[in-house]
């Protein structure tokens, strides 16, 4: 095992104004071993060297949010943009700009392939694939409890709540929208689980559709 410290020198990179900025490294084998060969990443890291805050209150384009509560879903209009929440559950159901959808079927997620050590060799302890299979992670069912909207500075927040459940499982989950004048408003996902059990969950994420146009599609912050 080595130890060291690196210190990278960022005074030389050229950064578009406005713009987020995000450090992202990467530990890649130099050489070939016997369990992987030369350029497999073992290690990554991201760092946020700059956060550039979205300007409420000012709608892009000179054109107001609009919305409406329907019977199953809730409907928000942005400049370009059209994002439908789907009420019994509280995901987006469908996320366009102009006529085009770019994403559809949000979802939280809770699973993931398990890998060798997962499943274990052990057949007289129950390893975390055969926990993960018999609690249900693979086939939850989710289902909003409540879903709450606000109008606030010419905009909309939406508060919900919902319980998710599987086989052997039960939790319950928060999310709160806020739609203002960026096209990209923030979303928080906040996942509080009700449990008897200490069952490690493989993975907390979110799981949705895209557009087959956006193959470069790469994960940001």
């Amino acid at each position: 095992l080595v130890d060291f410290n690196a210190l990278v020198d960022v005074r030389h990179f050229v950064f578009q104004s406005q713009n987020n900025l995000y450090l992202n490294l990467s530990v890649e084998l130099m050489e070939e071993e016997n369990w992987a060969s030369a350029g497999h990443e073992i290690a990554w890291q991201q760092y946020q060297l700059r956060e550039i805050e979205s300007e409420e209150g000012d709608p892009q384009d000179g054109k107001q949010i609009k919305f409406a509560d329907k019977e199953n879903t809730f409907v928000i209009e942005q400049s370009r943009s059209t994002i439908v929440l789907d009420k019994s559950t509280g995901f987006i159901q469908s996320y366009k700009v102009g006529t085009k959808e770019f994403a559809k079927d949000m979802s939280i997620n809770l699973f993931r392939a398990p890998t060798d050590n997962d499943a274990g060799t052990n057949p007289t302890i129950k390893s975390y694939a055969k926990r993960w299979e018999k609690a249900g992670l693979d086939q939850l069912s989710f289902e909003a409890t409540s879903f709450r909207s606000q109008e606030r500075d010419g905009g909309v927040d939406v508060s919900v709540e919902g319980k998710v459940q599987g086989k052997k499982f039960k939790a319950t989950y928060l999310i709160r929208y806020s739609f203002h004048s960026s096209i990209f408003s923030p979303v928080d996902v906040v996942v509080k689980l009700d449990r008897e059990d200490d069952l490690p969950l493989p993975r907390v994420g979110i799981h949705f559709l895209t557009h087959k146009s956006a193959s470069q599609l790469k994960w940001h912050g």
